[in-house]
């Protein structure tokens, strides 16, 4: 099994507007496990801990690396990729293989 994780800074972060937007896309990420083959469960945090530097942490299991790749074109993934897109600053992936 593969983990995936994405931490994202957002532009303007703090405004009340860009927060309703952070939960929509949570709820459309968290829907994605029952839409994609392959992506065991996908959680997701907003509003993390004043002692974060970022605002959202995404964490996927997926079956295996073919999965991350099919779960990455997914049209389902990239329409909530592009959302997110729209109000990211940078982003951090670290991708690895869970030991048994």
């Amino acid at each position: 099994m593969l983990k995936h994780i994405v931490l994202f800074s957002f532009k303007d972060a703090k405004r009340e507007s860009n927060l309703e937007d952070v939960k929509k896309i949570k709820q459309e990420l968290e829907a994605l496990p029952q839409k994609i083959d392959g992506l065991i469960s996908l959680h997701v945090v907003i509003e993390p801990e004043s002692s974060s530097n970022r605002d959202l942490m995404l964490e996927c299991v997926l079956t295996d690396k073919e999965a991350l790749s099919y779960y990455a074109t997914h049209p389902e993934h990239v329409k909530v990729s592009q959302k997110i897109g729209e109000i990211m600053e940078n982003r951090t992936v670290i991708d690895y293989f869970l030991e048994h």
